[in-house]
């Protein structure tokens, strides 16, 4: 059967406001093949289940109110490793490889892309927490469960319009292959570049398609997985009567690393303190930044913590601002717990240098004892 289906590139999208996209492609899909896609069926009191479906099965699903502040149901789906898809086999390939930008990228995934329906997307390249707002991404339920990250609108304190931000598996952990884990883990500490791909389903979740392996070893050291992110503009779901399936993604084997990997990452109930419209269009020069780090008012704080946590991932070469900010020793700040979190992401010898002299100057009643020891732990482990 001949493919009519086309990938059409538009202009770039404006992203100066999108603080949580480094970079964005627009394009529209024509004649789209409809195996990736969302359908729904609307059911009484203002609440509809939903499923994300290649080729038929569900990935992902989800009960959700119409209130755009109101947490939905989530659960997950048949898994992606059971599902026939020549389309995503043929583009692993390409992902794993050394990532160069986003125009290849891009190309390289247009078979991947034809899958969806008719309509306007966003492919975005963005750095995901491997969490679901609350706990590890591996450790969700595979009944229906609370998710308060897929509100549109989460409010508490802030209203936060939603984002890509956290993960949600669609691949068994039966199937993850502990040396791949490694393997990823390695080419992280070597700086190599690669993606994950995921679909942004709601609120601030997105559905991790491709680089579960990838983000476990992000998890254990630490660091946030850059994703492709396909992003519907406008959501056309086909209604229809669903049957709403039980399946078991997920089991007991990662529910050790939850606990240590929630300090590394922002949750949902924090989400609003790195999203501040004044501070996302900040000044973040050095002369700002060496103020903020000596200064104990509320807005010097703030500042502060959102460079840490947000603005670090983007300019590395600003890394001696957390040493300051350590060296500053104001214990009682936010900011310093802060940059221990963000200091102790990187295992590398002038760390661990840090940290015996942490040890010497401190004692176990001292805030960010628990990480130190945590980091040691995991440092030697990892070094053995």
């Amino acid at each position: 059967m001949k493919d009519y289906s086309k990938i059409i590139e538009l202009d770039k999208p404006d992203i100066k406001n999108w603080f949580w996209c480094k970079e964005a492609f627009a394009f529209e899909v024509r004649n789209g093949l409809s195996k990736l896609k969302h359908v729904c069926t609307s059911i009484k009191d203002g609440k509809y289940y939903r499923q994300l479906l290649l080729n038929d099965h569900p990935i992902m699903q989800g009960y959700y109110p119409e209130c755009p502040t109101c947490y939905g149901l989530l659960k997950t789906g048949y898994g992606i490793e059971n599902i026939k898809c020549k389309e995503l086999e043929d583009i692993r390939y390409s992902l794993n490889q050394n990532y160069t930008n986003l125009a290849d990228a891009f190309l390289s995934l247009y078979p991947f892309l034809k899958l969806l329906s008719d309509g306007h997307y966003v492919l975005a390249d963005v750095e995901l927490v491997p969490t679901d707002g609350a706990c590890f991404f591996y450790n969700v339920s595979s009944a229906l469960t609370r998710c308060d990250a897929s509100c549109d609108i989460y409010f508490d304190e802030y209203e936060t319009i939603g984002f890509p931000a956290f993960l949600y598996p669609t691949q068994s952990s039966n199937s993850i292959d502990d040396n791949r884990v490694e393997y990823y883990k390695q080419k992280i500490k070597q700086k190599e570049e690669f993606r994950g791909l995921a679909y942004y389903e709601k609120g601030f979740i997105c559905a991790l398609l491709d680089g579960h392996h990838k983000a476990i070893a992000c998890a254990q050291l630490g660091k946030k997985l850059k994703c492709l992110v396909i992003i519907p503009m406008i959501v056309e779901e086909k209604i229809m009567d669903i049957q709403f399936k039980n399946f078991s993604l997920t089991n007991q084997r990662f529910k050790s690393l939850n606990q240590s990997i929630l300090g590394m990452y922002y949750t949902i109930e924090g989400i609003h303190s790195i999203v501040d419209e004044k501070m996302i269009h900040e000044d973040f020069s050095l002369e700002n930044i060496n103020q903020w780090a000596n200064c104990n008012d509320e807005s010097s704080i703030r500042k502060l913590e959102f460079f840490l946590e947000y603005k670090m991932t983007v300019d590395e070469k600003y890394d001696f601002i957390v040493e300051k900010v350590i060296q500053n020793n104001k214990v009682s700040m936010p900011s310093y717990r802060k940059a221990w979190e963000v200091l102790l992401r990187k295992q590398n010898k002038h760390t661990e240098e840090l940290v015996i002299q942490y040890l010497i100057d401190h004692s176990m009643s001292d805030s960010c004892w628990d990480l130190v020891m945590d980091y040691l732990g995991d440092y030697h482990k990892n070094t053995e």
